[in-house]
């Protein structure tokens, strides 16, 4: 009898157990990065070159990309300002994120890197420090569409939110090997190294 009992108490328990979980919504695992911007190469020196000026160093143009790329947060709110959805919420084709990042931006480069970033049409014009902060605005949210770094697509529909981006298809490919490349003692017969495989 009291097994009878101890097991129809264990069933009990497993329905109850089963019934919780029944109510509990299942979560799925989302990623969390997304791929490095898939465009080609061309297309990309294009886009470079028609938004920046002629002058402009490789390693601006690193800095900028890895700017863009690795700050989904602020292009998420920034592109939002762009496609409000809400009562109250006003459109901004510039908005006060990207400015904050064209601000961050143009410190991290300082003056003579910054001026790479204008056609020599550009710097004829003279503009002042806001009239530039905004032109340079213009520039990363072009740029940024250019990348497909935006969470809207061209006609404007949400695509869903921007996620870091993933570093895996630009890391570099590392190899072991000597740092000298002869012999780094005073005995030495002066040979080179030489790889056998």
């Amino acid at each position: 009898m009291s097994c009878a009992l101890l097991l129809i108490s264990h069933s009990w328990m497993l329905i109850w157990l089963l019934f919780w979980l029944n109510l509990v919504s299942p979560t799925y695992a989302a990623p969390l990065q997304q791929a490095f911007p898939n465009i080609s190469f061309n297309t990309f020196s294009s886009a470079i070159k028609s938004t920046f000026g002629p002058d402009i160093s490789l390693a601006t143009v690193l800095a900028i990309l890895f700017t863009l790329t690795e700050n989904p947060d602020l292009l998420n709110l920034h592109f939002h300002q762009q496609h409000p959805e809400f009562s109250g919420e006003n459109r901004a084709q510039v908005s006060g994120w990207i400015i904050a990042l064209v601000n961050a931006l143009t410190t991290k480069l300082g003056t003579k890197r910054t001026e790479t970033l204008f056609s020599q049409k550009e710097l004829q014009q003279n503009l002042d420090e806001k009239g530039k902060v905004n032109s340079l605005a213009g520039k990363l949210d072009k740029l940024a569409n250019a990348l497909a770094l935006s969470p809207y697509d061209a006609e404007g529909n949400y695509k869903g939110k921007l996620l870091p981006v993933s570093g895996a298809k630009i890391e570099p490919t590392y190899t072991i090997c000597p740092t000298s490349f002869i012999c780094g003692t005073q005995d030495c017969q002066g040979r080179s190294l030489v790889q056998s495989t």
